[in-house]
């Protein structure tokens, strides 16, 4: 009987998927897993690791920008500095 996970390694070496965010075809191994599904099987997110990284820095900035509150000196409004 063949080990499970030799067999879910084999699958991964083999197979490409589209990302969703640059539409490039990768392989499976530049996609973060995403859990497992009903059957027990590996489950990976839609966009590739690089655009996923992307994503979370302008994500991260952007909410930096909307959470900074103006910090008020006498009459001037100014923004806080970055930590």
């Amino acid at each position: 009987m063949v080990n499970n996970k030799l067999l879910e390694e084999l699958k991964e070496q083999q197979a490409e998927r589209l990302c969703g965010t640059c539409g490039f075809p990768k392989d499976l191994n530049q996609f973060y897993k995403d859990g497992k599904d009903k059957e027990g099987n590996t489950k990976y997110r839609r966009d590739c690791k690089e655009c996923y990284n992307k994503t979370r820095v302008i994500e991260r900035r952007n909410k930096l920008k909307t959470t900074q509150k103006p910090l008020t000196i006498g009459t001037q409004t100014r923004r806080r500095a970055r930590k």
